[in-house]
């Protein structure tokens, strides 16, 4: 049975189950926080060995959500979906049309987007049964815009460590180049850096290498490369004591929910003198811009909260210097304190 000590479910507002044998469909839809607003969060479509470690994947990324909206200044909650992946063939039209009715059944209380494991025709057809969605349309993908602010919380990281927040020689080692990790190396190219990379699909490696130049190592290895930077933009969890020990890397910043295998790590990384950029703050962009697709904000708007990542992170990375405790610890006592301050 997993461990509930940190992500309990009396923390949680609501915790939602459907399953569907006609369709195949087995979802979970966590909301953590809806002070703020209506949750908000993506459904993760991906394979689960147990229900039950599906359960406590939807409640730490639930959890995350809320304190990165409140982080990010938008006006929503903290929810998410997620899908565990039939292991029989499954009609996929089908099973989508069946989770979209089981997002239209909460009436708004949580609002969907496009997560690990789903692609935009997906989408279109959750589309067909709920208005509750966001995400859909030419500029729906969330991946550059969380690769954005990743950008910025690199520049931010590096100029507290480095007293410079140029790219240019800088050396990145990007673990995961799907959507977020691809569009993160173009642009940290773009600005200079030099690449290594990582990925499980040498489809997603082969096209990294027909738009920028790059490095190629095994996933591995990745953690052994020196680096200046070691971005995690795959699954959650890389970030543990055994790959700790293996980091050359000064800093941590990347786009992967979850980075951390537990919440003890922060100090780990900490004593390390590594400086870490928590997630849910560095990886706020897409968040913010389907937050502003659904709330009709203009685009200047959006450019200009993902833009406000870097100094978030540098406050965060001030205080952290003060106050002796792990960037994590920071960031998670400024979003806790916004939750306890709006229920007294």
């Amino acid at each position: 049975m997993p461990d509930f000590d940190t992500y309990e479910l009396d923390a949680h507002e609501e915790v939602y189950i459907k399953c569907d044998k006609k369709t195949g469909l087995q979802s979970i839809i966590c909301v953590h926080n809806s002070s703020n607003g209506p949750a908000l969060g993506g459904c993760r479509f991906i394979s689960y060995d147990s229900s039950q470690n599906a359960l406590v994947d939807a409640l730490k990324l639930s959890r995350s959500m809320s304190f990165k909206a409140v982080l990010a200044g938008v006006p929503y909650g903290g929810g998410k979906a997620v899908i565990l992946k039939p292991e029989q063939p499954f009609d996929r039209q089908l099973l989508f049309k069946s989770f979209g009715n089981f997002v239209n059944q909460l009436g708004g209380r949580y609002i969907t987007t496009m997560d690990s494991g789903m692609v935009t025709k997906d989408l279109e057809i959750i589309s067909n049964q709920t208005s509750y969605l966001t995400g859909l349309g030419i500029d729906g993908n969330p991946a550059p815009y969380t690769a954005e602010g990743v950008i910025r919380g690199i520049e931010a990281a590096l100029n507290f460590k480095y007293g410079t927040s140029k790219m240019s020689g800088i050396h990145i080692a990007i673990q995961g180049v799907g959507n977020v990790g691809f569009f993160l190396g173009k642009k940290a190219y773009e600005r200079g850096a030099k690449l290594t990379i990582c990925d499980y699909d040498p489809l997603m490696v082969n096209k990294c290498l027909k738009e920028f130049t790059a490095s190629v190592v095994s996933p591995n290895d990745i953690y052994s490369i020196e680096c200046d930077v070691f971005a995690p933009c795959g699954l959650g969890g890389t970030i543990n004591p055994e790959t700790i020990s293996k980091l050359k890397a000064t800093i941590i910043a990347g786009s992967a929910n979850n980075q951390l295998s537990d919440d003890t790590v922060s100090e780990i990384i900490k004593k390390r003198n590594i400086l870490y950029a928590p997630d849910y703050v560095i990886n706020a962009g897409g968040l913010i811009h389907v937050a502003g697709l659904y709330s009709n904000m203009l685009k200047s708007q959006i450019e200009s909260k993902i833009a406000a990542i870097y100094g978030t992170l540098m406050e965060i990375f001030i205080s952290s210097e003060r106050l002796g405790k792990s960037t994590n610890a920071v960031a998670d006592e400024i979003a806790s304190s916004y939750f306890q301050n709006s229920e007294a």
